[in-house]
């Protein structure tokens, strides 16, 4: 069943798929990899004019990127925001990461702990730089 719902798929797409494959696939002298109708798995939302984002996660990193730039502390510390904003933000400034769940993230400048918000490992005025980005509302669900 599941093979037929892919197959009628793929007829009913076939207008918009193929002139892109057989555009995709001529411009391709030299295949670097077998390209076949058969492995495809259309995105038909992703064929859009300007490139969408969630305009209320790109500002608000964006801000605070900023924002950690313009302080340039020693160090910056973050309790479990996204991984994507730490990992950017360390390109620039040392991250220290904390979740109470350890990332495997490996990048310079980035050191991840564990850590609970309800039991910060930090001493009294020993940070100088903090984001908590996303996190808060979040408390108590599991997750952090």
């Amino acid at each position: 069943m599941k093979n037929l719902i892919k197959k009628t798929i793929r007829i009913v797409l076939s207008p918009f798929i193929l002139p892109d494959y057989f555009r995709f696939k001529s411009k391709d002298k030299k295949p670097r990899f077998k390209l076949s109708i058969r492995d495809f798995f259309p995105q038909i939302k992703d064929k859009t004019i300007a490139t969408g984002f969630d305009r209320h996660y790109v500002y608000h990193t964006s801000w605070a990127a900023r924002v950690v730039k313009e302080i340039n502390p020693a160090f910056h510390v973050d309790i479990s925001s996204s991984l994507f904003f730490s990992g950017v933000v360390s390109a620039f400034i040392p991250v220290h990461f904390y979740d109470y769940r350890p990332s495997d993230l490996r990048l310079d400048n980035f050191e991840t702990h564990i850590g609970d918000l309800h039991s910060l490992p930090f001493n009294d005025n020993s940070v100088a730089s903090l984001s908590c980005l996303h996190t808060i509302e979040h408390v108590g669900l599991g997750r952090y």
